[in-house]
Parts: structure tokens; C-alpha cells; sequence
């Protein structure tokens, strides 16, 4: 049973873990071994290919990483980045927020020495790299369900209630079912709305692998993936 957090949407989610990962070429980490000259950088942080930070000229016998991927480690790469060229200040790292999806393709295509992604890379993915490739589990999140709705905190839903939100079945605030697990919460006949992304995400990946794990109902209905044909809700960016 989870407490659920309010927010300003009406989405209906869970809490579980996901393990950002990060692919690297061979060739770059060889990069890495070579010339230790000192090197006032500085480590850039991309948004949108916009350049958030700035450093100065790079002399000849310095290495330059560049990555690609997930959003979410972004802070904490650069945290890394940042330690990691005090240590070797010849070092410069470059890292692009464009997307999990985008960061392996990139990497793929080998336009980057190492993509981030929300989900590792899968066997044939890894087979389109002649150049090699080391995947690491780097970082753990939260996924958790959120929701509005005025006047109620601390809101709990047992697992099958918060599938059977999603498979349509309960859709007032005050059913049966919500009411039992919130005993002493006055709960309001509000229909609820689901709000789900719109757009492939590594995690709707995460989330519908859960629900696919704890519902046959839902895995035979809907299962999933990055993209699923969602029951009820409706798509939000």
C-alpha cells in the first residue's frame, strides 16, 4: 500500500525503482588513459543543444568526451564530471539532455562516446556497435503516483486499486474499494482522470512492466512497453 504525494494532476502512477544505465565505447575509455597535461575546464551541460556552461580553449594534448541521453542523471553526471576532472584536468565531458531513446541511437551511430539511458540497451542494440560497448547500472529513482484532489491527504491505494484505476473499473474518488483503504477520510464523488504521457517514455516502460507484473487482467489487456494503448486517461507531455 503506498501514500500517495498531491500534486497539481490527477495522475495515477506507483512507486518502484529504475536504474539509469550508461553505454561507453572501448574507445573512449582508452581516451581517457592518454596525456594528463593540466587543463582549466570546465564541464558542459546541454539542454535542447543550448550550452548551459562555457569553458576555455582545449590545448592539443587534451581528451574530449561527449555523451547523450536521459534528462534525469544529468545533475548528478555532472556532479561526476566535475570531481572526475579535478582529478585529471585534461579530461573534458560533454553531456547532451536529448532523450533516452535519442542517447542510444546517438551512440548507436556513434556521434557519442557514451549514451544515458533509463533502460539498458538490448542485445541486438548492443550487436549494431563493431566499436564495443560497456553498460553500467549508474543510478536508482522513484516512480510514484501522483494526484489531486482537494482537500484529502496522505491518500492510500492498495495495488488492486490503483490497477483497477487504471483498467478503468473504479472511477470516483469515493469507491468502495479507496473508502476501505482510507477508513476516517471523507472522500468526495469526484470522477477521476488519468493522466498518462503522451509520448514513448522509458517510463511508462517501468510502470506498465509493473502493473503487467502484479495484474493478469492488465498484462493480458494492455502488457507493456514504452508506448502502450492505454484503457482510460488521457495523454499529457
Amino acid at each position: 500500500m503506498f501514500k500517495l504525494r498531491k500534486t497539481l494532476l490527477p495522475v495515477i502512477g506507483l512507486l518502484l525503482i529504475g536504474v539509469a544505465t550508461t553505454c561507453v565505447s572501448n574507445h573512449a575509455q582508452a581516451q581517457i588513459n592518454k596525456n594528463k597535461a593540466p587543463l582549466n575546464s570546465v564541464v558542459h551541460l546541454y539542454s535542447n543543444n543550448q550550452v548551459k556552461t562555457s569553458a576555455p580553449s582545449v590545448p592539443n594534448n587534451a581528451v574530449t568526451l561527449v555523451g547523450a541521453g536521459a534528462p534525469f542523471p544529468a545533475q548528478l553526471y555532472q556532479t561526476w564530471f566535475q570531481e572526475f576532472n579535478k582529478q585529471y584536468p585534461n579530461v573534458q565531458v560533454n553531456y547532451q539532455l536529448i532523450g533516452s531513446d535519442a542517447g542510444v541511437k546517438w551512440f548507436i551511430k556513434g556521434t557519442v562516446d557514451f549514451g544515458a539511458s533509463d533502460d539498458a540497451m538490448t542485445d541486438k542494440q548492443i550487436a549494431l556497435v563493431k566499436r564495443g560497448v560497456m553498460t553500467l547500472p549508474l543510478t536508482g529513482r522513484a516512480l510514484t503516483i501522483a494526484y489531486n484532489l482537494p482537500g484529502v491527504k496522505n491518500l492510500k491505494l492498495p495495488r488492486q486499486v490503483y490497477t483497477n484505476i487504471f483498467l478503468g473499473k473504479i472511477k470516483y474518488w469515493n469507491d468502495p474499494a479507496i473508502i476501505k483503504a482510507n477508513k476516517g477520510t471523507r472522500l468526495p464523488r469526484l470522477p477521476i482522470t488519468v493522466v498518462y504521457r503522451a509520448d514513448g517514455s522509458n517510463t511508462t516502460q517501468i510502470f506498465t512492466r509493473h502493473l503487467s507484473a502484479i495484474s493478469r487482467e492488465w498484462r493480458s489487456k494492455v502488457g507493456s512497453g514504452k508506448s502502450v494503448k492505454w484503457v482510460t486517461g488521457v495523454g499529457a507531455s
